[in-house]
């Protein structure tokens, strides 16, 4: 099987290189994932838990723009 196409992507929380589910980031073929570098993002972005389940996400909104609604899940 041929490889595709290579994507950078910014990790944070349990998927950062040491943290509990960096596993997933791995490639399921030969269980490998190439760390590029440590970044901080120029902007600050506020971290959430908003689940039930714990989960971190980061707030993405530009400044003066856009609405932020919290709902409970069920």
């Amino acid at each position: 099987m041929s490889a595709g196409k290579l994507h950078r992507v910014f990790l944070y929380g349990t998927l950062k290189k040491g943290q509990p589910n960096h596993g997933v980031m791995t490639d399921p073929y030969n269980g490998q994932a190439k760390f590029v570098c440590c970044a901080n993002t120029v902007s600050k972005y506020p971290l959430v838990i908003a689940t039930s389940a714990n989960i971190p996400s980061v707030l993405f909104q530009e400044e003066g723009l856009g609405n932020m609604n919290l709902a409970n899940e069920n």
